[in-house]
């Protein structure tokens, strides 16, 4: 493996940090961009919907509704003979039912621009055909002739400033908005001066009263509703520049008027009385919405029941009729619109669509009860957006885990999302998209960039470690590269170290291409049983293998997938012996040695050149093991270590302890014979065990009639012909007696 910079190698704290704000920084900066695009208002306007709709009905019974509908009309042009549209004088008995029944204050939602009465009639197309000139000395006619006694302008006088009557703000002059009108409109208007920031609703013109109503009316206020780009009113504003004078809303108006009290400016909104309505400093708030089952709130009356009881005031025996005007009005304020066939005042709003007055109610409702919502500066929901969008690139920078990762964006969304629900909930409108955006770009931006590079150190997994890594060890770090360092760390291992008995000499007689075919068969064959037990394929030395188990991955039982590899190994041994006999070869067999204990491992090498591997004790010892084979003529040894972890799943019998080259310390060893519950490796071991007690016992001929037991059933038993040999040399003499159990080796 060629030195240089590998992709698993990771950035330093400082540039992971750089770059996870960079991240960040980058997702605020698109989200609020989004934000001002037309999808981008357009989710934040479906966030703000649900939250208007949390509104609470409590409240509500503040407010009367009332509106002309086409029952009214039917009844009063049967019982009176007078049609649509009334004349003015009608409406006296409708005030005077409001002023019977003690109502706060009425709120005229009807724009009285002409005057209803006959031959004085002035109708919009009549002064169409006038000249500018004309047109207002016409008006200016009517108005004057209007000073005396009036009837509808004095029942609106007598209710004082509980009488509040509705303009329309406009942006051209269409007759009108003549001086008259506007004298005695302005004349009534409380004293609001002051700057509206950028955005308020203005209009240079507006569309007044006749002068009659402007001279009975007790204040007025603008009924203009400004509706969002998809036709949804959301929000209305309080204040209003009528040219460049600061006028009240309809609502507004009828608040203070039942409250008796006058509008005063302030930095924040307006009070009146002990009162205080919060504004934006546009003028403008977000109208909380209830509607209960798909119904309005707000309890009404019907204009026959106010022109009844206003008719019945003038009667001595008026008083039924008072104690049910009192009931529905007194103390409530009234609010008075029209809702007929082909002229129905439908407005849409976040809840639905709903009748012009029932807007206007809610609104009132919300000024009376404090439940107005107030946007928050735009930069309040740019910060907010930054520093989200800075914590999660912060914290996916700090680790790089799927799990870490998904629970802090869903964290850091609930919080975006419950910063908004926890504003509305205290008067506050703040942005919920464009955060929750920045989070969502923040996330996958970290997720493309992690992806990239996963793939890269696959890439560099699979050409760097594939050749003696398993698929699986493989596609385990590849989820988690993290489970392997480059640099050099102390584990604990499983070492296997094997080679082909006498192959040096063997190859002597094959062909180069031979030799190279038979070494693939085999060391394929023994490669994949390694691989198959998650081992690593350290190295290919000739005919001889390394192999070790523990990392990068750790595994408990890494001294059972050893053995399990070993015996697997064995199993396929004779296939590659009956390959060997093409090439004339016999007496084609493997030894193998494994041990467990510590290890360094690492990249280790030159400057240009470096592998995966391991050094230490445990690497001696294991290789010492596979060449001890040749003293006991047998196929696998473990070391001790090895064998107490693996002996629940093994059969392994105890041969000798044994001082290897380059150790002082005797060695246990032991021979794997099969995997448990092999019941011929059993008999083996079980066998071997009693003899080599009685030859540590010196009971050497009882020792000999066991051996000769095993060697008839297992004739090809070496460590049994090994322990044959040993009693011969203590019958010789060559050995001392009784043999302590120790076996010295003197060559690799």
């Amino acid at each position: 493996m060629t030195r240089g910079e590998s992709p698993l190698e990771e950035a330093s704290p400082g540039h992971r940090l750089k770059l996870g704000l960079g991240l960040g920084l980058l997702a605020a900066v698109l989200a609020v961009g989004f934000s001002r695009t037309g999808p981008g208002r357009a989710v934040e306007r479906g966030i703000l919907d649900g939250h208007l709709q949390r509104a609470s009905a409590e409240g509500a019974d503040g407010v009367v509704l009332c509106q002309i509908r086409d029952a009214d009309v039917d009844w009063l042009r049967t019982a009176n003979a007078i049609a649509w549209p009334w004349p003015l004088d009608v409406n006296v008995a409708l005030v005077e039912g409001v002023r019977l029944g003690g109502a706060s204050a009425l709120v005229v939602d009807i724009l009285h621009l002409d005057n209803g009465a006959g031959p004085e009639d002035v109708r919009a197309g009549s002064l169409d055909a006038l000249s500018p000139e004309d047109r207002e000395t016409r008006l200016r006619t009517l108005e004057l002739a209007q000073m005396g006694a009036d009837p509808y302008r004095d029942a609106l006088a007598a209710l004082g400033r509980r009488s509040v009557v509705a303009i329309e703000l406009a942006s051209s002059d269409d007759g009108y908005d003549s001086p008259a009108r506007r004298s005695a409109v302005v004349a009534k208007l409380p004293d609001l001066s002051g700057a509206l920031a950028t955005g308020a609703y203005a209009r240079p013109y507006a569309r007044l009263p006749v002068f009659r109503v402007s001279q009975g009316a007790g204040t007025f206020g603008f009924s203009n509703v400004d509706q969002d780009e998809d036709g949804v009113i959301r929000r209305l504003h309080a204040l209003a520049l009528w040219g460049d004078r600061v006028v009240p809303s309809l609502a507004l108006a009828g608040v203070a008027a039942a409250d008796g009290s006058e509008l005063r400016r302030e930095a924040d909104g307006v009070t009146f009385g002990g009162h205080h309505v919060r504004l934006a400093s546009d003028g403008a708030y977000h109208v909380p919405l209830a509607r209960p089952g798909g119904q309005s709130p707000f309890p009404t009356v019907t204009a026959q029941q106010l022109i009844e009881w206003g008719m019945a005031a003038s009667n001595p025996d008026h008083e039924q009729a008072e104690a049910a005007a009192r009931a529905a009005l007194e103390g409530r304020v009234l609010v008075l619109g029209v809702n007929l066939a082909g002229i129905a005042d439908e407005v849409s709003t976040a809840i639905g669509t709903m009748d012009g007055p029932e807007l206007h109610a809610h609104a009132i409702k919300g000024m009376q009860t404090g439940s107005l919502r107030i946007r928050v500066p735009f930069a309040f929901d740019i910060v907010l957006t930054v520093v989200l969008a800075l914590a999660l690139g912060l914290l996916l920078a700090w680790r790089h885990t799927l799990a870490w990762g998904v629970l802090c964006t869903l964290a850091l969304l609930v919080v975006s999302q419950a910063v908004p629900w926890w504003g509305h909930d205290h008067g506050h409108v703040i942005a919920a998209a464009m955060p929750a955006i920045a989070l969502l770009l923040t996330a996958i931006g970290h997720g493309s960039l992690t992806l990239v590079k996963r793939t890269r150190a696959n890439r560099w997994l699979k050409g760097t470690f594939g050749r003696y890594l398993a698929p699986s060890v493989i596609q385990a770090l590849g989820r988690d590269p993290s489970l392997i360092r480059l640099g050099g760390r102390r584990r604990r291992l499983t070492l296997l170290f094997s080679d082909l008995a006498g192959f040096t000499s063997m190859a002597r007689k094959l062909e180069p291409d031979q030799i190279v075919d038979l070494l693939n068969r085999y060391l394929s064959m023994h490669a994949g049983a390694v691989l198959a037990e998650g081992g690593v394929v350290d190295k290919f030395i000739g005919d001889a293998v390394m192999a070790f188990w523990g990392d990068p991955l750790e595994q408990a039982d890494q001294a059972k997938r050893a053995c399990r590899s070993a015996l697997a190994v064995l199993r396929g041994m004779p296939d590659v012996e009956a390959y060997a006999k093409r090439y004339g070869l016999e007496g084609f067999h493997a030894r193998i040695g494994i041990h467990t204990g510590p290890a360094v491992v690492g990249n280790m090498g030159s400057n240009d050149r470096q592998d995966y591997t391991c050094i230490g004790d445990t690497v001696n010892l294991a290789s010492r093991l596979e060449g001890a084979n040749k003293a006991f003529g047998t196929t696998c040894l473990l070391g001790d270590a090895t064998y107490q972890e693996a002996r629940d799943a093994i059969v392994a019998r105890h041969l000798a302890d044994v001082v290897v080259v380059g150790q002082e310390k005797p060695l246990p060893v032991y021979e794997l014979l099969g995997e448990a519950g092999d019941a011929d490796a059993q008999d083996r071991a079980t066998r071997f065990e009693e003899a080599w007690q009685l030859v540590r016992n010196d009971q050497r001929a009882n020792a000999r009639a066991v051996l000769a037991g095993l060697r008839e059933r297992h004739p090809h038993d070496a460590a049994a012909a090994w322990l044959g040999r040993l009693l011969d040399d203590l019958d010789a003499g060559r050995r001392p007696a009784p043999w302590d159990g120790t076996l010295v080796l003197d060559s690799k």
